[in-house]
Formats: structure tokens, sequence, C-alpha cells
């Protein structure tokens, strides 16, 4: 992956555990499936999301099975950039379906999801989480040591209350990344709210219609 100063990749935590955990084999498939569910399952910042936009889709068996990144779809539609287009779709866990009297072929979806590195097509992980996903992943690779009791219940709960230490930094409001720019934008919207005019008289229940 290329530099990026927001992001960084599971190849940066696989690193983390294979110089701390010597006896377990680590599989990097698995690192990117834990750091995934950190990013798109747990913490789910949608300020460092992707919009994704014009996706196209096959559509199969009158359905579209969605890649494991995507967060929140947008619009679905049968012609890109036409937004009278958009098309009524059935959620169904991980496809989204349509009405059977309908003969879809290809579809384009607008949604949010988890950053993606464009050269590998492997998910990125936001810079500051890296703590919170070599936590979860250590806590998934001893997990079924902790349930079997092959480790110490001292060791069971250093393990845990790391994993859940960390995950709560990670959920909490984070500054890293919000520059100038963020902080005017704010700025301007506290500037644009409109006070509540001196000596009104409200309706019931303290509330303007």
């Amino acid at each position: 992956m290329t530099h990026n100063h927001l992001y960084t990749d599971h190849k940066n935590i696989f690193a983390r555990l294979t110089r701390k955990v010597r006896t377990k084999r680590i599989d990097e498939a698995d690192i990117i499936e834990w750091c995934q569910e950190v990013e798109n399952d747990i913490v789910q910042d949608m300020a460092y999301m992707y919009r994704y936009v014009e996706a196209e889709f096959t559509v199969e068996n009158n359905r579209v099975f969605l890649p494991c990144h995507v967060y929140k779809i947008l619009d679905v539609y049968t012609s890109p950039g036409d937004v009278t287009s958009r098309i009524y779709y059935y959620k169904a866990g991980e496809f989204i379906s349509f009405d059977p009297s309908e003969s879809y072929t290809t579809v384009y979806i607008d949604f949010m999801g988890m950053p993606v590195d464009l050269e590998t097509g492997t998910p990125l992980i936001i810079r500051g989480h890296e703590m919170a996903c070599e936590a979860y992943c250590m806590w998934n690779l001893f997990f079924e040591d902790i349930i079997s009791d092959k480790i110490s219940i001292d060791a069971k709960n250093r393990i845990e209350s790391r994993k859940d230490m960390e995950l709560a930094a990670c959920l909490s409001t984070s500054e890293r990344h919000r520059d100038r720019q963020d902080r005017n934008r704010d700025m301007r919207i506290m500037m644009n709210w409109v006070p509540r005019p001196a000596n009104i008289k409200l309706i019931k229940n303290d509330t303007i219609q």
C-alpha cells in the first residue's frame, strides 16, 4: 500500500502480532477479516469511510451479492447518473433482491463503505485504530484457549480487558484527523445557528411549530 496518513492496512497488524505471538500460526486472511469486523461492525466511523458512487453489479437470480466492505446503501438505480432510474429493493442479509416481476441484469449502487486499497483490494484501517485491531485479533487468536480453559484466568482477563479497553477508546471521538478546515466548518455551523428570539411566546410543550 502506498503511504497514506489517514489509513494503514492489515499488514501492520499482522507484523505486530507475529512479533508478539511466537507459538501460534497466524493466518493473514484471518487478520483481514478481524480488522474488518473492528472497522465495519464495531467502530463504524462513517467520517472516514468512502462514498462509492455508481458501483456496477450484475444481477443473478434476481439478486445482488454485496461486497463485505459495504456499510450503508444510499441508492440503487438502473442507469448511471440518472436519479429518475432509482429502483426499489429488498434487504436480505448479504444480498439485496428485487421484485420477481422485474428483469434487471445490471444495477448501479451508491453506498458508504470501508476504504479499500486500490492496489490490493484489501480493506484499510483508520490510523489510530491499530491498537484496537491488534487487541481484537489477539483475543480471537486465543479465543479457543479461553473457552477451553487452556490458559489461566489471569491471562484470560488480561486479554479480554485489553480488547475491551482498546475498542472503547476507538469508539470515543477522535481528534487525530480533524484539521483546520474541519474546525472552520464546525464554526460556520455554530455561527449559522438561529438564536431563540427574546420574549417570544411559545405554545405548549415549549416548542415552535
